[in-house]
């Protein structure tokens, strides 16, 4: 298990796209002042998001989301290196499960 923001991914990089997004208007009209206060404004956003969503606890093997934990301090980040094993666990279980299996009838 791991620990996370409770937040919607999709959202969050539709967020950072219209930052992107405004700022390169505000380039393009020859405002690099304002452009740098809109890349400010929504990185000022991100930290209070940041700061006030809640953790949830997600599993490895099974991407389960676990919310209200009282004892999320305990949980960890999020680790690629475990990531990956279960994620190649899953392959490999994968592919037993569509390899023939072989007949034990006699004839």
């Amino acid at each position: 298990m791991w620990r996370q923001k409770d937040f919607d991914q999709r959202l969050g990089v539709f967020i950072v796209g219209l930052g992107i997004l405004f700022s390169t208007i505000a380039v393009a009209y020859m405002m690099p002042g304002i452009a740098m206060l809109i890349l400010m404004g929504f990185g000022l956003a991100d930290w209070i998001l940041y700061a006030v969503l809640p953790d949830r606890l997600v599993c490895y093997r099974c991407h389960a989301q676990y919310r209200r934990i009282t004892e999320l301090k305990n949980a960890t980040a999020f680790d690629l290196e475990v990531n990956e094993r279960y994620r190649q666990e899953a392959i490999r279980l994968k592919r037993a499960a569509e390899q023939p299996q072989p007949s034990t009838e006699r004839h």
